[in-house]
């Protein structure tokens, strides 16, 4: 796995590599929609827009009705979504109004540290006064004021991307006061939903620094995941353009007075990542950065797990091929006395 997915310099450092595809902030001021997912052949870029929901309001936009069955899935981060009619609504009429509502563990750190004014750019009068019960956000479509198509397929993407949105908003809030040059008054740390999973933000003079703590139960995914950063590592050596990551089981000296330092034992290890005026000096490359860096923990744990599914595979095939080995050596039934050997002698049997 580490030579077909991570063998090629070129592509390890693809994750951070410049993208062909430009992206510009709309007119209204709303970001654009983040880019979708792009396969490379070596490694996979995962879609920030959760396909399920992606597929079901198309398909709810098409028919102009809500469902009255309640839609639920998951995401990466431990988010949760539910799709459904609102509740005011007569049961035997048609449904016009969709509710889609979202979970973040995280979402209280999240909305506010940016969350607020990102959620309301971005979805402004579709946020619901108060959300679903056992959700954090709802956001509330009137399917029959819905845009025209070319608006109609932004509006889906953009509903789609809601935990995009929200999980880059700290990064998005870091990246605006550096381009500013200001600095945040404290560092943020964003816990992740596991134990000893964090991620912080800390804005320097010259740079924003991102670290992501990593704590693994399964020394497997350890290793794994240690092999994962140390190429990242390797790739800033052919990619010039990319940000800094540098990887250790010791906190740095950045860390001193966080409230990360106090957590050092719990924490297996730390991955930091540097950026630099050129990844924030423009809106699109504030994006783009936001959009990748809040994607590297689902972007790490996929690979890992794609890693180990991919060795498991390998080791059965092998195993399937030593067991057909064996069972090809075992002859059919005995030999019969008389018959001749491979070298022309005769078979007396056995002697007793």
């Amino acid at each position: 796995y580490q030579r077909r997915v991570h063998g090629n310099s070129s592509a390890r450092g693809r994750f951070f590599a410049s993208s062909k595809n430009k992206m510009a902030v709309n007119r209204g001021g709303v970001p654009p929609a983040a880019p979708k997912q792009v396969t490379t052949g070596v490694s996979l870029h995962l879609s920030v827009a959760n396909r399920i929901v992606e597929e079901t309001l198309r398909k709810i936009f098409a028919e102009g009705t809500a469902p009255v069955m309640p839609y639920t899935c998951c995401d990466f981060e431990d988010v949760m979504y539910k799709i459904s009619s609102a509740s005011e609504q007569p049961a035997d009429g048609p449904q016009h109004v969709c509710l889609v509502s979202m979970s973040h563990p995280s979402y209280a750190q999240l909305f506010a540290n940016g969350g607020q004014a990102v959620l309301a750019a971005v979805y402004g009068p579709l946020i619901a006064p108060t959300p679903e019960i056992n959700y954090h956000l709802t956001l509330r479509i009137d399917l029959r004021n819905l845009p025209p198509e070319p608006e109609r397929e932004a509006l889906i993407l953009r509903i789609a991307e809601v935990r995009r949105y929200i999980s880059s908003a700290p990064l998005d809030f870091a990246f605006n006061a550096f381009a500013a040059k200001a600095q945040l008054p404290a560092p943020i740390v964003i816990p992740n939903g596991r134990p000893g999973d964090y991620m912080l933000i800390k804005t320097r003079p010259d740079s924003v620094l991102v670290v992501f703590t990593e704590s693994f139960d399964d020394p497997t995914d350890a290793a794994i995941a240690e092999v994962f950063f140390r190429e990242f590592v390797e790739a800033k050596r052919s990619i010039g353009a990319a940000p800094t990551i540098t990887f250790s089981d010791q906190p740095s000296t950045d860390l001193e007075g966080t409230p990360l330092a106090a957590r050092a034992g719990s924490i297996k290890g730390y991955v930091s990542i540097v950026l630099f005026g050129q990844h924030t000096d423009t809106p699109e490359h504030r994006l783009k950065s936001a959009t990748l860096i809040c994607q590297f923990r689902s972007y790490m744990q996929y690979h890992i797990k794609a890693a180990k599914a991919y060795m498991h595979s390998r080791m059965r095939k092998r195993a399937a091929g030593w067991m057909q080995l064996i069972s090809d050596a075992k002859p059919d039934k005995p030999m019969a006395v008389g018959t001749r050997t491979v070298t022309g002698r005769h078979w007396a049997g056995a002697k007793k």
